[in-house]
């Protein structure tokens, strides 16, 4: 139920940002309440707050004044004329007018706030609706749960590809330089992150259809069209300020287009219309900051300006502008927006100027389809609600009925949510889970929480509709077919049961307190509310009045899940059937189970029994004892190979827990490697090789020098072969000694366990006929000299300044010396460098 409403009664048109249009429906994305700037012709720069959509759209100074632009896009203070019409005034709109004595005087004879005439209001809800009953008989024989209440019967899974034309004016183009990679980008590209954004709009359906349904948006242009934006988007002072060509821009702008893409592919379900054209026009639009001859973003038909291209009928458009108010280029939320419309979706928002049927609480920053299509600054716009999902076919909510304890997951990352349902065929209610987690699209969410919603389809029951100042009876159900689902502030068909039992609006001045009010929404919320019974206020109850007895109790945050007890909730947790492990390794074992119905996560024990006696005791793996799973399947990692290990698992709801499976057992396989003999073996190296191990994300090699001393064996690591890592399974071993013997040994590693050394594997390199010097780190080595000779360095003038009996040693001298080597029992003399 709605109460306690604040706000002045123009400051919440429902207002229209530009959308997808659809062959029986006019639809809508609500005007940002905010203020925006717009600069008149002699470039003064207004701070205005404007609400409206193409019907019928005001705006009002900072001050409260009413304003109107006149026939050369002038902003004036308004007035009523001689028959109460909104028309512009004599005096122009100053960003400071209380520094202009003039305009101060003149302000004192105005009233603030003044609204169009009741003429102008009933015109424009008149044209809505008007709309709203064209061709009704092509959606309601449509198939399908909720087709007959959808705005559109349109292909909602798979790939559908769709028409995006970006179009300059003649005096207006793109700002970006780039603008067909930019606009590609925001609708296509996976992780597109610029700005302030998370996703594309490609993504955002992906994500909130649970991979179902993944459109591909064709990008075209810029076109250039032949006239300025003013002849396309000048005001109509006629038709009650419409623009007066912009079904004319749409139609240049797809035969500009037709030779740039084939029509046909647009036509999903082949009924001989494009599925939708959707222009994006270079500037800023009216509804944004843009100045009176620019389009206000809105959804049309072209009608008697239709066209076949392609041999495919092109009539239903959607428009919006470049840039947003602030200069930026516009974010992915309003597109989202009208794409839910193309997908069949409602407005969620009061939509009907508040004019005759109250000013509606409605799910705002909660839903796409009303202000959460601005969330993130309008680049994170709010999930799908769980209805929104329902609607299309992209959730099924399990149903309530027994006394159950129940954890419900995020409604962004599983899909999941639950429904009461009432004795009212079509009256029911919904509950869902939404938590602003980052990297989601709920990321943007004013709070977290349980959110409930009362939703009234029914066709069987009626209400008082004040239709553009006619009364007329309605159905619920007809509600929905008008796109009015919330426009009845007294009896919304999609409501949030608020917490907290408040409604503040957002007027645009009053944004703290809103705020607070949206987080008060959810439960437990921040007034903690922990319970909805027939009892309390708010409570479970049908719209006659009939208290429903299955009440919402203990409810609870639980990390990002949410616990509560139904009809006083307890539920029999079923044991889980466990299987047998898998992909057995020395240091790793896959474990899985047989879903539990009811289940939320599983209680995992993997461990090891020490027989002492008559007793088994056991030793828990660390980071697996209650180990909590969310899935039926997980990979363990243990510390040993050849060891034997068991596990068994529990189920629970959150609140009950299950008896625990049957033990499993399984031994962990043998970790050691299989080293092969070497090729390649020359006097300074070879290559070493051995068996790929199929649990092993790569293998160290240790390299020893194998010398007898008194008959026994002796293995001297060679420092720069100890534990070396490679992810291949051959090593190329380098500047080795000549005629020496050498051993080797492979281990495999996951990186946080290592396996057993494999046998050694023996090699000698061979005799060198050549002798290879450098100097690496300070150190001095000559390969391929005779064993046991010792090395001279001989100074310039023939002194010896150093002897060493190792091939490898650190010299003591610096410059050019000759070294005296022996290589095959002769003498030589070499030229070294030491630096």
């Amino acid at each position: 139920m709605k109460c306690l409403r604040f706000k002045p009664f123009m400051a919440v048109l429902a207002a229209i940002f530009g959308w997808f249009s659809t062959p029986t429906m006019s639809v809508a994305v609500p005007a940002p309440r905010k203020p925006v700037e717009v600069v008149q012709p002699d470039g003064s720069v207004l701070s205005v707050f404007k609400a409206g959509d193409e019907f019928l759209h005001v705006a009002f100074s900072s001050e409260g004044y009413t304003l109107k632009a006149d026939n050369q896009g002038i902003y004036r203070y308004a007035i009523h004329n001689e028959i109460g019409q909104l028309v512009a005034g004599p005096v122009k709109a100053l960003a400071q007018p209380a520094t202009d004595p003039s305009t101060v005087a003149y302000l004192q004879t105005l009233q603030k706030r003044l609204l169009p005439s009741n003429e102008q209001r009933q015109a424009a809800l008149k044209a809505r609706m008007s709309r709203a009953n064209a061709e009704p008989s092509q959606l309601r024989a449509a198939s399908g749960s909720f087709e007959h209440i959808l705005l559109n019967h349109a292909t909602r899974s798979g790939e559908n590809k769709s028409l995006v034309i970006l179009v300059n004016f003649k005096d207006q183009f793109f700002s970006n330089e780039s603008p067909n990679t930019a606009f590609n980008n925001l609708l296509n590209q996976s992780g597109y992150n610029l700005g302030n954004h998370i996703g594309s709009v490609k993504d955002y359906f992906s994500q909130n259809s649970n991979g179902a349904y993944s459109p591909d948006f064709v990008v075209v242009g810029p076109v250039t069209l032949a006239n300025n934006y003013a002849y396309y988007g000048a005001n109509n002072p006629d038709d009650n300020d419409n623009d007066i060509r912009a079904r004319e821009m749409v139609r240049e702008a797809c035969l500009a287009a037709a030779n740039l893409v084939d029509f046909a592919q647009f036509d999903s379900d082949n009924n001989g219309t494009v599925d939708n054209v959707y222009v994006f026009y270079a500037g800023k639009g009216e509804a944004d900051g843009g100045d009176a001859n620019t389009i206000w973003p809105h959804s049309y038909s072209l009608g008697n300006l239709s066209l076949l291209i392609d041999g495919k009928k092109v009539n239903t458009y959607a428009c919006s502008a470049e840039l947003k108010g602030n200069g930026q280029m516009t974010g992915i939320g309003v597109f989202t927006h009208e794409y839910g419309h193309v997908l069949g979706l409602p407005d969620m928002y009061d939509v009907d100027y508040d004019q005759y049927n109250g000013d509606s609480f409605d799910v705002d920053t909660w839903s796409l389809m009303a202000q959460g299509a601005y969330n993130g600054g309008g680049a994170i716009p709010a999930g799908l609600t769980l209805l929104e999902r329902y609607l299309i076919g992209w959730a099924t909510p399990q149903e309530l009925a027994a006394p159950s304890s129940q954890a419900l997951q995020p409604l962004i990352t599983s899909n999941q949510g639950f429904i009461i349902k009432t004795d009212n065929q079509g009256e029911f209610f919904l509950l869902e889970n939404r938590q602003n987690l980052s990297g989601t699209f709920d990321q943007a969410l004013s709070h977290h929480g349980l959110l409930v919603y009362h939703i009234d389809m029914r066709s069987n029951a009626t209400t008082t509709v004040n239709y553009y100042g006619e009364t007329y009876t309605w159905t619920f159900e007809k509600l929905w077919q008008y796109n009015m689902v919330n426009a009845i502030a007294s009896h919304q068909c999609a409501d949030i049961i608020e917490a907290d039992n408040e409604q503040v609006i957002n007027t645009g001045y009053n944004y703290s307190v809103y705020l607070n009010s949206l987080k008060g929404d959810p439960f437990p919320g921040v007034t903690n509310v922990t319970s909805i019974t027939p009892e309390t206020f708010p409570s479970l109850a049908t719209w006659s009045g009939k208290a429903l007895d299955k009440p919402l109790t203990v409810i609870r945050e639980e990390g990002t899940d949410i616990l509560f007890n139904f009809m006083g909730g307890t539920t029999f947790m079923e044991t889980p059937r466990i299987k047998s492990a898998t992909d057995i390794y020395p240091f790793s074992f896959v474990v899985s189970w047989q879903p539990v119905i009811g289940a939320t996560r599983y209680l995992l024990d993997v461990f090891t029994l020490e027989i002492n006696g008559q007793d088994s005791i056991k030793h828990y793996v660390d980071g697996y004892e209650e180990r909590v799973v969310k899935d039926t399947v997980l990979t363990i990692v243990v510390p040993n190979d050849l060891t034997g290990y068991y596990y068994q698992v529990r189920s629970t709801n959150g609140y009950s827990i299950s008896a625990s499976s049957p033990i499993m057992s399984l031994t962990t396989t043998n970790s050691q490697a299989m080293a092969l003999e070497p090729t390649l073996v020359n006097a300074f190296g070879f290559t070493a090789h051995w068996n790929a191990l199929p649990w092993a994300t790569g293998y160290y090699l240790t390299l020893y020098e194998v010398t007898d001393i008194q008959g026994s064996e002796w293995l001297t690591p060679v420092s720069a072969y100890v534990h070396y890592y490679t992810t291949d399974t051959s090593l190329s071993l380098i500047e080795l000694d000549n005629d020496r013997a050498y051993a080797y040994v492979v281990q495999g590693t996951t990186g946080t366990s290592t396996g057993t050394a494999s046998d050694r594997i023996y090699v000698s390199t061979l005799a060198a006929d050549s002798v290879h010097t450098f100097l690496r780190n300070g150190v001095l080595y000559f390969r391929g000299i005779d064993k046991g000779s010792p090395i001279k360095l001989i100074d310039l003038s023939g002194k010896t300044v150093q002897i060493s009996m190792y091939n490898t040693f650190i010299p003591n001298v610096r410059g050019f010396f000759l070294a005296e080597i022996r290589l095959q029992g002769r003498k030589r003399i070499l030229k070294v460098l030491i630096d």
